[in-house]
């Protein structure tokens, strides 16, 4: 917090940490409803399904430190992803020739 904050009755003084937890919130029956735990994309969809529809309570990613994480993720992921197309690579040795001298 950068100031001191009323939210809900509680005082949250400033430079307090504040952390919320994800998993109540994403597993909530009040706001997923009762099959909060199946896999159901179609959640986030407009009614007619031609659009992305934001709901306030997804946080996905929360936190700069979790965006730092996936920044060095993503590096990891696309060095395995060099490595591994280096590997597949056929290495053969050109047979070498004598130069020629220039005149």
């Amino acid at each position: 917090m950068t100031e001191d904050t009323m939210f809900h009755g509680y005082l949250l003084p400033k430079d307090v940490t504040v952390i919320s937890n994800l998993y109540a919130i994403h597993h909530d029956p009040k706001i997923w409803g009762e099959d909060f735990n199946e896999f159901r994309p179609e959640r986030f969809l407009s009614e007619d399904k031609t659009r992305v529809v934001y709901h306030e309570a997804l946080m996905p990613l929360v936190q700069d430190d979790v965006l730092a994480l996936v920044r060095v993720w993503r590096g990891i992921q696309f060095f395995s992803l060099l490595q591994a197309f280096c590997k597949s690579l056929v290495w053969s040795r050109i047979q070498s020739t004598p130069f020629q001298q220039l005149k």
